[in-house]
């Protein structure tokens, strides 16, 4: 089988439910299942009643105030919990803004779930 460009690929390891090891541009690898993806973001290990898409990724984990570290460029690595998002950026703590063009992966502190950033992805391997 051919696969064209990423949404093929994307869909092809959902849909055989393939563990996949993916390559931050931060230099952190990030393994397991994917369970959803959009236009800008795949989320991992997640079950897709949950959350679908980044939106709702971030707003279940809003609502439950859970605590999140966030993957800055660089390898940083911030924790808080995601007070409020919207289009362009995530507030944790009502102190901190971190624009989404910088943030690598948001990964909640007690699980294996991450929602990964595609503008950070160096690669994605079967």
């Amino acid at each position: 089988m051919i696969l064209h460009n990423q949404n093929a690929f994307f869909n092809h390891c959902k849909d055989k439910d393939l563990d996949v090891t993916i390559a931050l541009n931060v230099g952190i690898p990030l393994i397991g299942k994917i369970s959803s993806h959009d236009q800008f973001t795949v989320i991992l290990n997640g079950n897709t009643d949950d959350y679908v898409q980044q939106v709702d990724f971030l707003n279940y984990y809003k609502k439950n105030k859970s605590v999140v570290t966030v993957v800055v460029p660089g390898g940083q690595t911030i924790q808080g919990v995601i007070t409020n998002s919207d289009m362009y950026t995530v507030i944790l703590n009502n102190s901190v803004c971190l624009f989404k063009n910088n943030i690598c992966a948001i990964n909640p502190i007690n699980g294996q779930i991450a929602l990964i950033f595609k503008s950070s992805i160096t690669a994605v391997t079967i």
